[in-house]
């Protein structure tokens, strides 16, 4: 997994996975196995998800906002 995939909050890491052309869900993972550009994840992703390896700042910035926007109404 590329390092630009994983998102930190909360003291935890995150990647994002894309359900479809719209939707992403943010999913908790364990980096314990580093490589010299990015996390080996034995288990903690299927194969063939797919992962958000660019933006996955902005898609973290979005739902932040989000939530908080939900919070004021």
């Amino acid at each position: 997994l590329p390092r630009s995939a994983v998102v930190r909050f909360n003291n935890k890491a995150w990647v994002y996975v894309r359900l479809d052309a719209n939707d992403f869900v943010r999913r908790e993972v364990s980096l314990t196995v580093p490589l010299a550009h990015g996390w080996f994840l034995p288990g903690s992703l299927s194969p063939g998800t797919r992962v958000v390896v660019t933006g996955a700042e902005t898609l973290l910035s979005d739902e932040l906002g989000a939530s908080h926007r939900v919070e004021e109404d």
